[in-house]
């Protein structure tokens, strides 16, 4: 059993959301540009897994539309349609 006793609100991201190239976690976020929204890859600080999201403890802000799928296609600046 785990029991988390913390109650302040953090922001937490799907596990496959994120890439790890050596050894430092990756978001990509959905961004508006002058030519429409682009993928831009965010350096992000996790700690914990809880149940299958990271607990994110620096990089993201709430509000941030994080891509969760299709990231092996995805390059920083790579055109995205938001759903």
């Amino acid at each position: 059993a785990r029991v988390i006793w913390s109650n302040e609100p953090r922001l937490t991201v799907p596990v496959v959301a994120l890439n790890r190239v050596n050894g430092q976690f990756f978001a990509f976020v959905v961004e508006s540009s002058g030519q429409g929204q682009v993928a831009r890859q965010k350096p992000v600080t996790v700690g914990q897994i809880i149940g299958d999201d990271y607990v994110v403890l620096g990089g993201l802000a709430a509000g941030d539309r994080v891509i969760v799928s299709n990231l092996q296609k995805l390059g920083d600046g790579v055109p995205v349609k938001a759903s």
